[in-house]
């Protein structure tokens, strides 16, 4: 692998990490940069397994801090994992990501990034339907839980239509030649 490429594969985890860590600070109303972080991991990774296991791995990580550390009030044990419907839904995501981004332009951008918020919010609000037992289990219940997550599917597609955007036009323009020579002139020799 040559070093552009590798500085490229360097960057796209850096993102992806810091992305993700950002959940654990941005947790209002679903705004957050992870479905931004799992397009861009759909579209640049050439292998499929590292854009599906990296995000699943990652939000594993910061659901366990979440539930167990900011959000024990609401849990009476332990939680090893968090709701079944987020991780179906990156699952997904990334596949569709997969599929829509292989070609990587504006259109295709904004319509992996509308259909990742579509799908995170019927998958992630048919589970909660399923798993709270204050909806009733019925279609008026059905659609009690997608009404009360409105206001979390406008975060989500607020901050997936924002944050695709910038990452992936930043990551389009990122100059590989003129960051090897500043890490080549701070005594970085040998990158990857």
């Amino acid at each position: 692998m040559n070093n552009k490429k590798n500085i490229k594969i360097y960057l796209l985890v850096a993102l992806i990490i810091v992305g993700f860590a950002s959940k654990i600070f941005l947790t209002s109303l679903n705004f957050s940069p992870i479905g931004a972080m799992i397009l861009l991991g759909a579209a640049y990774f050439t292998r499929t397994k590292y854009a599906l296991l990296l995000p699943l791995l990652l939000m594993w990580i910061v659901d366990l801090y979440l539930n167990n550390v900011v959000y024990t009030e609401f849990f009476n044990a332990f939680q090893v994992i968090g709701q079944p419907g987020v991780y179906i839904s990156l699952i997904l995501i990334v596949l569709v990501g997969r599929k829509m981004l292989k070609n990587v332009n504006i259109l295709n951008v904004v319509g992996a990034s509308l259909m990742a918020s579509v799908l995170f919010f019927v998958i992630t609000n048919f589970n909660s339907w399923i798993a709270n037992p204050a909806y009733p289990q019925n279609f008026m219940g059905l659609m009690e839980s997608y009404t009360a997550g409105i206001p979390f599917f406008r975060g989500t597609l607020m901050s997936n239509l924002l944050f695709t955007s910038v990452l992936f036009f930043a990551f389009e323009r990122f100059d590989v030649k003129y960051f090897t020579s500043i890490l080549q002139n701070k005594g970085v020799q040998n990158i990857g």
